[in-house]
């Protein structure tokens, strides 16, 4: 990539979808922040918490791999289906206390980015 369609990626990539991947950085922090205060009680996480929580991770995956996709390269559906597992577990995270809920978000993306390791270190055909 060079010339104009370089400095395009440029804009996209550091003024429009940079600040995506910041908001969706601050609205995770304000979901763990919401977590954290309540980890003592058996107090459920509520919406706002787990919207912040699972919604803040998925539009972060989601503006990544629009980031990677504007790059020329493909879609990265492993962190399409991610975000969406995520955004539909918004309501099991709800009614869960605040501990366990972090724990099942952390439990996903643990199990994701052990599928992202393994698929990188599969032999590719033809390489």
């Amino acid at each position: 990539m060079s010339g104009v369609p370089r400095s395009e990626y440029a804009t996209l990539a550091y003024t429009y979808l940079h600040y995506v991947l910041i908001a969706s950085i601050v609205v995770v922090a304000v979901g763990i922040e919401e977590a954290m205060a309540h980890v003592d009680s058996r107090e459920d996480l509520g919406g706002f918490g787990a919207a912040a929580l699972a919604v803040g991770i998925a539009v972060y995956l989601v503006g990544v791999t629009v980031l990677v996709r504007s790059a020329g390269r493909g879609w990265v559906w492993r962190r399409l289906v991610e975000a969406a597992l995520l955004v539909a577990l918004v309501p099991v995270l709800a009614g869960m206390p605040s501990l366990r809920a972090l724990s099942l978000v952390v439990g996903v993306a643990y199990v994701f980015a052990i599928g992202a390791r393994v698929a990188e270190l599969r032999p590719r055909p033809g390489a």
